[in-house]
């Protein structure tokens, strides 16, 4: 039987809090998975290897640590019976129990609707043919393939919260716009996406308005319109003040279908579409003024006001830091697997420890009526890593005082700090 050692249990209370075992049943149950009785099920499986990240350690160290009577051929076996398909639906599912569980009242609103966030970021592989064929390699000046295969990873994030909704691995020379239709079942009323001058198209705009859903979307220089004629032109001025000028503008479809559509899906878009560009400047002392164009498909300027928007797309910058917690504080800058469908693994397994630790913040913020921000992401990673004694184990009714909460400035001691993350239980049972 699959043995933790006490410490080691308690986190994994934890990690059924996110992944209990109905939410796994019901995900083996719409992949079809069937299975023999085996000493490492998937559930244990995913468990095994958030805790290896955790500790960023090799498998064979990682026996040792949990005290697994299984052998590291059988921990690698065991994640290669592992369907991909659970991984997904797991990431996606335990997003949405988070969502049900930490409420609406701890979201951060735009008039109204949900604000979500779409960026890449990328991260290096292992040297192996199969990784370097999949993903590629960098290249110098002179066409020399040299480093690692690298993978750009895009995901979608909900701004209050920081939880990543949805991941997809991408090669290195995709533009990040060619994973947009994986996320547009996401996108329906009552929410509003941002993102950066990447993800800017004719068929993405038209396709979030189909959806009924609201975007706020930074323009490139060769996408602003500047006149009265031409694919993209002024209409009407709706607005100009200091710094804000407000613009509705027409969008022609072009006659050439982008690579991120079928011709077919492409067709049915709309021959032209009516938006709303503004132009704000950022003045920021010992630095040139910046200006920045967006484009959004909310039309009214007196129920969104242009300067709430400009206001809205500052947000944006949030995911960078999401992104940082992600590679630097958790440590994914380079994947251990060395085959792209264990290396998919491992990159989502990443996604799923991140939410967690994402979720004790959230708990312990909304428990201490804080910013979820002013709680370290570093140093509750930390507290998960830790090891401590049976006698150490603090009861579940003790909390601590509303003035006592972790901040990215504040560092509290182990003893206080397992106190504030209330959510890991004291109960220990110490076997599945």
């Amino acid at each position: 039987m699959t043995m933790f050692r006490p410490a080691i249990a308690r986190v994994k209370l934890q990690f059924e809090s996110l992944l209990p075992r109905e939410l796994f049943d019901r995900v083996l149950e719409v992949c079809k998975y069937r299975g023999r009785t085996r000493e490492l099920p998937p559930r244990v499986t995913v468990y095994l290897q958030i805790l290896q990240l955790i500790h960023q350690t090799a498998i064979v160290g990682l026996r040792h640590l949990c005290q697994v009577t299984a052998t590291a051929s059988a921990i690698c076996q065991a994640r290669g019976r592992l369907p991909l398909r659970v991984m997904y639906l797991l990431l996606e599912e335990s997003w949405a129990q988070l969502g049900r569980r930490i409420g609406r009242q701890t979201r951060s609103l735009f008039h109204g609707m949900e604000v979500l966030l779409v960026d890449g970021m990328s991260l290096q592989t292992q040297d192996t043919p199969e990784l370097a064929q999949k993903y590629g390699k960098p290249r110098n000046q002179h066409g020399t393939i040299k480093g690692y295969p690298s993978i750009k990873l895009l995901c979608l994030m909900d701004y209050a919260t920081g939880l990543i909704m949805r991941a997809i691995d991408l090669p290195r020379n995709r533009q990040e716009h060619m994973g947009m239709g994986q996320l547009r079942k996401h996108l329906h009323a009552g929410r509003i996406l941002v993102a950066d001058r990447g993800l800017v198209s004719f068929a993405i705009l038209a396709q979030v308005i189909d959806r009924c859903a609201a975007a706020c979307l930074r323009l490139s220089s060769l996408q602003i319109a500047t006149g009265s004629t031409g694919n993209r032109r002024i209409i009407q001025t709706l607005g100009k003040s200091r710094g804000i000028k407000d613009w509705l503008v027409h969008w022609d479809k072009s006659p050439r279908c982008p690579k991120s559509c079928s011709k077919h899906a492409y067709g049915l878009l709309p021959r032209s579409l009516t938006l709303r560009q503004i132009t704000y400047t950022i003045e920021q002392p010992g630095f040139r003024p910046t200006e920045i164009t967006i484009i959004t498909t909310l039309l009214d300027p007196d129920q969104y006001p242009a300067q709430d928007l400009a206001d809205l797309y500052h947000k944006r910058w949030q995911i960078e830091v999401y992104f940082r917690d992600l590679k630097r504080s958790q440590g994914l800058l380079r994947l251990r697997a060395k085959s792209v469908a264990v290396a998919r693994k491992e990159l989502l397994a990443h996604v799923l420890l991140y939410n967690m630790v994402r979720a004790v913040m959230l708990e312990a913020a909304e428990r201490q009526q804080v910013d979820p921000n002013r709680i370290s992401f570093k140093d509750t990673l930390r507290y998960l890593q830790q090891f401590i004694s049976n006698d150490q184990f603090i009861s579940n009714d003790q909390f601590i005082s509303n003035d006592q909460f972790i901040s990215n400035d504040q560092f509290i001691s182990n003893d206080d700090s397992f106190q504030t993350i209330n959510s890991f239980q004291t109960t220990i049972q110490t076997s599945f």
